[in-house]
């Protein structure tokens, strides 16, 4: 019991046991109000209570909670209260009861009450759901076994040790064997496997090929995991043979009749099996022919080198690597000389044989681990990975140049070829790109030096190269403009002093180099594949002039037109023809027409080409052997030639005077060409001496600029009807000047 001053709500006494109950001493008790030791939430309950019971005298017995003096709750009852008086002010005697405990006990009774109903409640659905479960079990079962047995996979649940206890039909039928027959024994009891051991010796002898099955049904019981996707060969008998089959299959654990079983789902695969023999066939067949087709892609099939577009794949990876270390790789461009004659005049298998023994020689010439290559045609590469210094890569160089030198046996021949190489090292080149075309620029280097060598490049090949290529597509550009002129050179004859013939010589004056010498021009338009068409012109427009000449130039009626031609016209298929052509298109007379062919080229083949020109002379038109006695031929030969003139070449008429061996040669060729009714032109005439001895000497005619120049064709039909009208003096036309000679060229040279 404790008293309170209602007003202020302090504590002002306390007996023994709600001091006990509070844990304060009567002192300390005292010192506190009501609120201090009522929780927050139970304060306006307090004061409403003690307001009514104040205002009324009613009071009604509730329960609140109570704070001990070491901070913990306590529930507790206020049971009564007795109002009274001390000092004049009114007091509470308020009796209060500890009722934690029973509060306590209370909850675990609802607790505990609560739990047995949920429980009772569960039960009854529990029975509820196990009543409705049993009857969608049965269902499920009938059901299933009504699966069990349409399944269209073969199903057989067996015991541990591989027992039939159910199967279906599509069991049956796999393996040939009614229903009744598979249950109650063990699965492939009675047969034997491929291997011919009995099944039950599995394990003990070769493997099983019911194996996967047993060891599947071992996994499913051990473990209560399925086992899927397993497959195996069984062993079917009926009608007095055996034959295999091809299973796939699942086991999964299943509970038959309270015990625990395997189901076995088994599907017949032979078909896809025997698919997938045929696959696994066709996919090591395609395999090979991918290994094939990868050696097609990266090698050569003529010589087994590799090839171009696998060579620069390794080209570009060396020169990163010497990039990376700074140090350099080489690559070597090599072009056998003078194939294309092996080619026309053995054939192709000769060709490909000399190809093949080229191959074998230059991999032979280098080590394991540098890279040889065929880029097509006759052209070779050999590449060598970093580090390749200056001197290994002159070294390599070198050994293939010696070794193309010796002859190699094609066929019952031994063929002399030769090769040119060029080097270029990465070092010198600022992408691969550029080392290559290095090697290519140095490689055209050699082969102009005279072929059989090789050259290192140097950077004056690049400006060089360039140079050439600008001039090639600035001829390319003339060609297409029409842009150049023709020059006229008269050939006198030394018996009346008249012009007879007039020698057509082009030349191109560019645009911004000058006049281009036609010993530059003209072998670049060969090698271009220009020559043709650009000789076809200008023997065209010198056939259309001297026509024109022949109606309107008195002096010009009797002139004769020489034309140059290049080898590479005389080795056109059907290069008569194209002459014949001119000639109809020009109105041009046949007799009128000198076409001048080079002693170098007629000797590149001798029986060959006097066909050629025996088909020109057919046409009715001349031949013109130029530059004889630079060749190498033998007078001999002369004899065999069907040609009408020889022009001998001004090296020997510029010796007349000097060299006694000189004037003995001209002596005897004149003499020869008498006998064999033909004309000789001495070329190069350019003094008084000279013509007269050429004239003692017995030639027909004279060409040089003892006479004329090559001058336009305004000052040619001026200097021509000077000549032609003044007496068949031989003296040098007024105005001509003597100087050196540099050598005349039409569609070769001028």
């Amino acid at each position: 019991m404790a008293m309170i001053e209602p007003i202020r709500g302090r504590l002002l006494d306390a007996n023994e046991a709600y001091l006990t109950m509070v844990g304060y001493t009567l002192a300390q008790l005292r010192e506190r109000s009501i609120a201090d030791i009522t929780p927050p939430e139970y304060l306006a309950l307090d004061q409403q209570i003690i307001g009514h019971f104040m205002a009324t005298g009613q009071f009604q017995p509730f329960e609140k909670a109570c704070i001990r003096a070491d901070g913990s709750r306590i529930a507790v009852q206020v049971s009564g209260i007795v109002r009274g008086e001390a000092d004049g002010s009114p007091i509470l005697w308020v009796v209060v009861e500890d009722i934690t405990q029973r509060q306590q006990t209370e909850r675990a009774l609802r607790t505990s009450r609560d739990q047995l109903q949920s429980a009772l409640s569960e039960a009854k659905e529990m029975a509820v759901r196990v009543a409705k479960a049993n009857t969608e079990l049965d269902r499920e079962r009938r059901n299933l076994s009504a699966i069990f047995q349409s399944s269209q996979a073969a199903l057989l649940i067996v015991d541990q040790d591989g027992m039939v206890l159910q199967a279906n039909l599509a069991a049956a039928d796999l393996v040939n064997v009614p229903i009744a027959q598979l249950v109650g024994k063990l699965f492939g009891e009675g047969v034997r496997c491929p291997k011919r051991h009995p099944v039950e010796g599995c394990g003990k002898g070769p493997k099983c090929h019911l194996c996967p099955v047993r060891s599947s049904i071992g996994k499913v019981l051990a473990t209560l995991s399925p086992v899927r996707g397993f497959e195996a060969e069984l062993p079917i008998r009926g009608h007095g043979t055996e034959r295999l089959i091809w299973v796939t299959g699942s086991a999964s654990s299943v509970f038959l009749n309270g015990e625990q079983r395997v189901l076995l789902a088994l599907l017949d695969a032979t078909d896809r099996r025997q698919a997938q023999i045929a696959l696994q066939r066709q996919a090591g067949e395609l395999q090979t022919a991918n290994k094939a087709l990868e050696i097609m892609a990266n090698r050569d099939a003529l010589t087994g080198l590799i090839n171009r577009r696998r060579f620069l794949e390794l080209v570009d990876s060396a020169y990163q690597s010497a990039q990376s270390v700074g140090q350099s790789c080489a690559v070597m461009f090599l072009d056998l000389d003078n194939f294309k004659f092996v080619n026309d005049s053995l054939g192709h298998d000769a060709g490909d044989q000399l190809l093949r023994a080229v191959a074998k020689r230059m991999t032979e010439c280098v080590e394991d681990q540098h890279v040889v290559a065929r880029l097509g045609g006759d052209e070779f590469a050999v590449l060598l990975p970093c580090p390749a210094s200056a001197l290994a890569s002159e070294h390599v160089a070198r050994m293939i140049v010696q070794s193309m030198a010796v002859p190699i046996n094609v066929g019952p021949q031994n063929l002399s070829t030769t090769c040119s190489v060029g080097v270029a090292r990465s070092i010198d080149a600022g992408s691969v790109e550029e080392v290559i075309q290095n090697a290519d620029t140095a490689m055209y280097y050699a082969k102009r030096g005279g072929k059989s060598d090789w050259r290192m490049f140097e950077p004056f090949m690049a400006d060089e190269t360039q140079n050439r290529l600008d001039l090639e597509n600035d001829l390319r550009a003339a060609w297409d403009a029409r842009a150049f002129e023709l020059a006229f050179q008269p050939l006198v004859s030394l018996e009346n002093g008249l012009a007879v013939e007039v020698e057509v010589l082009l030349r191109w004056n560019h645009p911004r180099r000058g006049p281009v010498s036609p010993a530059t021009f003209i072998p670049l338009a060969e090698e271009i594949n220009l020559i043709a068409p650009l000789g076809a012109w200008v023997m065209e427009e010198s056939c259309r002039r001297l026509v024109a000449w022949h109606r309107s130039v008195p002096a010009a009626t009797k002139l004769r037109m020489a034309v140059n031609v290049s080898g590479k016209q005389i080795h056109r298929p059907h290069f008569a023809e194209e002459v014949s052509e001119i000639l109809l298109r020009t109105n041009m007379d046949p007799k009128d027409l000198t076409l001048e062919v080079t002693e170098t080229m007629i000797m590149t083949d001798v029986e060959s080409n006097s066909v050629k020109l025996r088909a020109l002379r057919d046409l009715g038109v001349r031949v013109a052997i130029d530059d004889f006695g630079t060749g190498y031929s033998s007078m001999g030969a002369l004899a065999k030639l069907p040609v009408d003139t020889v022009k001998i070449d001004r090296s020997f008429v510029g010796l007349l005077g000097e060299n006694l061996e000189a004037l003995a040669i001209m002596r005897a060729l004149v003499t020869l060409c008498r006998v064999l009714n033909l004309d000789v032109v001495a070329e190069g005439v350019e003094t008084e001496d000279q013509l007269m001895q050429t004239q003692g000497l017995g030639c027909t005619l004279a060409q040089g600029y003892h006479f004329s120049r090559p001058v336009s064709e305004t000052d040619f039909l001026a200097w021509l009807e000077t000549r032609q009208s003044r007496s068949a003096t031989l003296r040098p036309a007024e105005g001509t000047e003597r100087r050196a000679h540099s050598r005349p060229y039409s569609c070769e040279a001028a």
